[in-house]
């Protein structure tokens, strides 16, 4: 197996830095790093199917363990003659999740909250014989904790990322949730508020500021507000819940 770095290997967890790897053949590198940041790699895919693998530990601060969750965007190169599968596996060996990819396009691909502490492992796959280069980064989601009746928090989601704002309630407690400034191409978020015990309250696409009557909380605890823009999309808004 040759593996050429065109430039010094970081680790996935530096933001705004890439890291450069040829796979020439079907042996597979196991890359072992801790995802404490965005992470940003490349892969070169000459014919046959590759795997990276990246390790989500525990000793990370607020991302990396069981529960983190993060977002896959992917660029496949304009030289592939087709789509490519990016398949995700966890610890265990289990499927995660897979999406496809067409040439000279990006795609997100929702993996979620992850179920353990370990390596994951992404298999990158030509749907023929193919070659050319995928770039992936791995985004971790956006946390908050929001405050009842506090001024509205701006946020700003990155291209592909996805966002998640807790606040506190008891059962039988009534709350307006409002979106305002909303900035996102095209129009259209998803919003859906979790309740403590991972069920959902809620669920509704916003395409403009609007504030929105949840209903009465059933449970005491954190309640999660899940927010998802349209595709790759970027987004920026103001996000406040208040008591009724």
């Amino acid at each position: 197996m040759l593996v050429e770095h065109r430039q010094s290997p970081v680790p996935f967890g530096v933001s705004g830095r890439r890291l450069y790897q040829e796979i020439h053949d079907e042996t597979v590198p196991v890359l072992h790093q801790d995802v404490a940041a965005v992470a940003e790699f490349r892969l070169v895919v000459v014919a046959l199917p590759v795997e990276l693998r990246f390790r989500i530990g525990r000793g990370l601060v607020g991302v990396g363990a069981a529960g983190s969750a993060f977002t896959l965007l992917a660029t496949a190169g304009t030289t592939f003659t087709s789509s490519i599968t990016i398949a995700v596996t966890q610890p265990s060996g289990t499927s995660l999740v897979s999406g496809n990819v067409a040439r000279a396009s990006s795609a997100k691909i929702d993996l979620g909250r992850l179920p353990s502490t370990g390596t994951y492992t992404l298999k990158i796959s030509p749907a023929i014989i193919d070659s050319g280069s995928v770039d992936l980064l791995l985004i971790p989601e956006k946390t908050e904790t929001l405050t009842v009746g506090a001024p509205p928090v701006s946020v700003q989601l990155a291209a592909a990322q996805h966002g998640a704002f807790t606040f506190s309630g008891a059962a039988g407690e009534l709350r307006n949730l409002a979106l305002s400034s909303l900035l996102v191409t095209p129009t259209g978020i998803f919003l859906s508020v979790l309740k403590p015990d991972g069920g959902t309250l809620t669920s509704r696409t916003a395409s403009s500021s609007t504030t929105w009557q949840l209903p009465q909380l059933p449970l005491a605890g954190t309640y999660t507000i899940k927010v998802k823009p349209p595709m790759t999309s970027a987004a920026s808004f103001g996000l406040q819940v208040t008591a009724r």
